[in-house]
């Protein structure tokens, strides 16, 4: 069964008992630029104890600060694997790979479901860019009589 993706941070206690300080504490003095950076910093702690435990993680984040230190973990296991070590991989997707997936489908049949949903999940996340800046409204499968998908 491949474990479900992380989407918040949690208590971070269990990662402590793991000893995996390593990048929590180089983290802390070097990445972490705001508060706001702390629940990104904890999801990629998260998948990465469970990455180097063989896990294959999928991880989501769409904040750029967060995204940059997923990417740069997810290279590093990366070389760890080149080098022989029986490690996962960490997978980094953010809330546009889920909408792009999703549309078109049961869940998104229409543009207007997109719309719909779209604007009710940026009430509640300031990182989402507004929609008309995305290629959600042109994706491919809008183009598609409904019978085909």
């Amino acid at each position: 069964m491949t474990p479900r993706p992380i989407m918040d941070a949690g208590p971070g206690l269990n990662f402590f008992a793991l000893t995996k300080e390593r990048m929590l504490f180089a983290t802390v003095g070097q990445r972490v630029r705001a508060t706001k950076d702390l629940g990104e910093m904890m999801v990629v702690a998260h998948a990465v104890v469970a990455a180097e435990a063989g896990d294959e993680m999928t991880v989501l984040i769409d904040d750029g600060g967060g995204r940059r230190l997923a990417a740069l973990e997810a290279q590093r296991l990366d070389r760890l694997r080149g080098a022989g070590r029986p490690v996962g991989q960490m997978r980094l997707i953010s809330t546009m790979t889920v909408l792009r997936n999703a549309a078109g489908k049961r869940e998104l049949p229409d543009r207007q479901s997109m719309r719909d949903l779209y604007t009710r999940m940026r009430r509640l996340d300031d990182g989402l860019v507004p929609l008309d800046q995305t290629d959600l409204m042109t994706l491919p499968c809008w183009s598609v009589p409904r019978e085909v998908r």
